[in-house]
């Protein structure tokens, strides 16, 4: 599952600050900004750590159920329009959220989330956890 990621849009190995969240992959190969690069829209950016790819929305502040749908939406676009649905058992999607991920969210994550459903469930994480760790 080659990712294509432009000399312009790589952002190292390890860390990529956003405004309101960092992106941190210490195990990663590297780290792609997708909005505003790869795609107009989508996810914030996705992260390489050999056959596993993380799918990254960053939501700063407190996340509430909207914000959550939101996130998926994007996360959505991200997996159709790179064409990683194929390989979705490498792929992992990752809500960052700033504060808070409020109860609404988790449980629409949970239970109501389409992406869930087709087998790609949205894991949360808070903004700065390393996504490595992630199992």
């Amino acid at each position: 599952m080659p990712i294509e990621c432009p000399d312009e849009c790589r952002c190292g190995r390890s860390h990529h600050a956003r405004p309101c969240c960092g992106v941190v992959c210490t195990r990663c190969d590297f780290i792609c900004l997708v909005d505003g690069c790869l795609l107009k829209g989508g996810c914030d950016a996705i992260a390489v750590a050999g056959q596993r790819v993380f799918v990254v929305e960053a939501k700063s502040g407190n996340v509430s159920r909207e914000d959550a749908k939101d996130a998926a939406r994007q996360l959505e676009r991200c997996v159709t329009e790179l064409g990683l649905y194929p390989h979705r058992r490498r792929v992992v999607l990752v809500l960052l959220y700033g504060r808070r991920l409020e109860k609404p969210a988790r449980e629409y994550l949970r239970r109501e989330c389409g992406l869930r459903k087709r087998g790609l469930p949205v894991v949360w994480r808070k903004c700065g956890r390393d996504l490595s760790e992630i199992p």
